[in-house]
């Protein structure tokens, strides 16, 4: 491993880009960071459904889940204003599906 994310972010999840790809595509980059942000939100105002759609999703129960979103924090407060973005329905299934 040449670096992780200590100090930087609370969490385990990464999105890696190379510095082309974002230069040439700031509209993904964009588009990306308003559904995680959507994610956020929505997983933050709604607990318990969103534990149970990660256990679903990853194989666990769901008691052990509910503890890991009660932990979780969130870096989506270190996203610039222009990038955020919210929604009522779960971003979840939309995401997977898609």
């Amino acid at each position: 491993m040449i670096a992780d994310a200590s100090g930087v972010v609370g969490n385990r999840a990464f999105y890696f880009s190379s510095q082309s790809y974002a230069a040439n595509n700031p509209d993904v980059i964009r588009i990306l960071i308003e559904e995680l942000d959507k994610v956020d939100q929505w997983g933050k105002q709604n607990k318990d459904q969103f534990a149970s759609e990660l256990a679903q999703l990853w194989g666990l129960p769901k008691q052990v889940v509910d503890v890991a979103v009660q932990r979780s924090s969130s870096a989506r407060s270190r996203l610039p204003a222009r990038f955020s973005a919210s929604s009522n329905r779960s971003p979840i299934r939309s995401s997977i599906s898609a």
